[in-house]
């Protein structure tokens, strides 16, 4: 029986010039980034190339484009790298603290996020995390420029990012245990008419929509109070001024140490998700790999 021959591996360095000149679509910018010369990045692409018998990209004026098989390529080589890079750290670490920097907003950092970490750190104590806070962003927004990953919630869809989903975010209404009894208890959603609605400015729609999926009438979805940030308005349930909407996961601590308390079986909303985010146009660096590899892993059992 005959057996096939193995194509050898294209040259390590092939592949790392081919990926950084197809992530910046420029041979001089990735020339910059590998400490090397514009021809000698499109020597070795051209090495690669003959060495696949396929182009990667096209030679357009002043502009370089991805062939269909550069396309198909460059992510698999890119992951490929990246772990190569991973596992080389672990077996091989590198002397001194690596810094690792997060970006995601205060309330998902302070009711979610941080409360979870220590097994990161005891994973990965040569890393250091540095987390840096922002209020909500728009859906219009697009890379990231002061981090090295982002937390962010929307549809997923932005411009120049790859995006994991982390979690659905789901809302529904949440207020202090003594709401729930007595007189003037709330029981079902017509109930909220006389008590206080609690809002996150910047979500300014969520009241209305979960009324409407409720059924509820006679319920003014926009009158109330109004905080800038969910950790606030939480804070302001938990202390009985009013009903707010609960967004999973920020509040799911609450809940089970009964803080907070699901006044009725009403629905559920879902709107939107939590993703997170990298740059495309960048190689993803060791540090903030093995913390997408720890989120990504550990998020599900959250």
């Amino acid at each position: 029986m005959a057996h096939r021959v193995a194509r050898p591996f294209p040259h390590l360095n092939q592949i790392r010039v081919f990926e950084a000149a197809a992530r910046h679509l420029s041979f001089t910018r990735a020339g910059e980034e590998l400490s090397i010369s514009q021809a000698a990045v499109s020597q070795q692409v051209k090495s690669l190339e003959t060495h696949l018998k396929t182009p990667l990209f096209r030679r357009r004026h002043r502009r370089l484009e991805l062939t269909d098989a550069g396309q198909a390529y460059l992510p698999v080589v890119a992951q490929a790298l990246a772990r190569l890079d991973s596992v080389t750290e672990q077996i091989f670490p590198r002397t001194g603290r690596q810094v690792m920097t997060l970006r995601l907003s205060a309330s998902l950092a302070t009711l979610w996020l941080i409360p979870r970490l220590a097994p990161f750190y005891e994973s990965h104590p040569e890393i250091d995390l540095r987390l840096i806070t922002h209020l909500a962003r728009g859906e219009s927004e697009g890379g990231i420029d002061d981090a090295d990953l982002e937390i962010r919630y929307g549809t997923g869809e932005w411009p120049g990012v790859f995006a994991d989903k982390l979690m659905d975010a789901t809302i529904f209404p949440v207020c202090a245990p003594g709401l729930i009894d007595g007189e003037g208890a709330i029981k079902q959603p017509k109930d909220l008419a006389r008590h206080t609605l609690l809002h996150v400015i910047g979500y300014d729609t969520d009241w209305s929509a979960w009324l409407n999926k409720a059924g509820a009438t006679g319920v003014n979805p926009v009158r109330g109070q109004q905080f800038d940030a969910t950790m606030m308005v939480l804070q302001a349930a938990e202390g009985g001024g009013g009903v707010a909407l609960g967004r999973r996961p920020m509040v799911d601590d609450q809940l089970k140490e009964k803080k907070l308390v699901k006044p009725f079986d009403g629905p559920e909303l879902t709107k939107g998700a939590f993703y997170l985010i990298r740059n495309a146009n960048q190689r993803i660096r060791r540090e903030a790999h093995a913390f997408r590899d720890w989120l990504l892993d550990q998020h599900s059992a959250w």
